[in-house]
């Protein structure tokens, strides 16, 4: 058995395009996957749709937005999920 997230490669003025909240679930993921700006979005309870993370393709191009809890992070094929401010100095 495979889980499919929404997804979707298209940008908007060069950023990830985020999905429309009517065609998402509440608590459901939507991944962007273009590689100028991969992001992971999610549907929150009060049915707004947040940008939660970038997918980075390696730790030398990490960046943060203030805004961002944590990222997610892809080193050589794995995935790590890491808390903004444990890469905050």
């Amino acid at each position: 058995m495979r889980v499919q997230l929404k997804r979707s490669k298209m940008l908007s003025n060069g950023k990830a395009l985020e999905p429309n909240a009517e065609n998402m679930e509440q608590g459901e993921l939507a991944l962007n996957y273009n590689s100028k700006d991969p992001a992971l979005f999610i549907k929150q309870s009060d049915n707004s749709v947040v940008r939660v993370g970038d997918i980075l393709r390696n730790l030398e191009e990490t960046t943060l937005n203030a805004e961002t809890d944590f990222v997610i992070i892809q080193r050589d094929d794995k995935f790590y999920k890491v808390k903004a401010s444990d890469l905050i100095g």
